[in-house]
């Protein structure tokens, strides 16, 4: 009894730290959009932490349970995040990634499309990636969640496409404009 209240400590403080990270990651990302002279910093500190967390819910979860999914996963997203945001600072790269400045029309439609666009595709797949970990008594707890996820992952997947669009016809409607200037 005492055992099992130890790991029930461990895994709602593991998740109460995990939603204020992934909280405070929101804003970051904001932050990056917008640009500004702590956005980079603030990212790589927030992606450092919750990596961190990520990595004891791993190691947590192989030690009590003997599996690791989905905080494996977790985990893993976390620090290859990090290590990217970390190749953005070398020298050939670091003059080409600005993260100080706001992004501008298209540029900055594109990230937000590709973003919306990727993360509809992970929601609308969440069943499949995480359906085996979540079983319990023979029922997938992910089917609960199956409509909200195949809802918001749609909005989010045709909302991308959108964007790119928008971004595809705003950067035409750009070079036409450069390319022929009125007179």
């Amino acid at each position: 009894m005492w055992v099992f209240l130890d790991y029930l400590l461990l895994y709602r403080t593991l998740m109460i730290v995990t939603i204020i990270v992934v909280i405070l990651c929101v804003w970051s990302t904001m932050g990056l959009m917008r640009g500004g002279k702590n956005a980079y910093r603030n990212s790589v500190i927030l992606l450092l932490v919750g990596s961190i967390v990520a990595f004891i819910q791993f190691y947590a979860s192989l030690q009590i349970r003997g599996k690791a999914i989905p905080a494996n996963f977790k985990f893993y997203t976390n620090a290859i995040t990090l290590l990217i945001f970390l190749l953005l600072r070398l020298p050939g790269i670091r003059d080409r990634v600005d993260f100080s400045e706001p992004g501008k029309g298209p540029d900055k439609a594109t990230t937000g499309g590709l973003t919306a666009l990727v993360t509809g595709m992970v929601v609308l797949t969440t069943a499949i990636w995480v359906g085996s970990s979540h079983i319990y008594i023979g029922n997938n707890w992910v089917d609960v969640l199956q409509l909200p996820l195949n809802v918001s992952g749609a909005i989010l997947m045709f909302g991308g496409l959108a964007r790119l669009l928008w971004a595809a016809l705003g950067g035409l409607t750009q070079r036409r404009r450069e390319r022929d200037p009125p007179e």
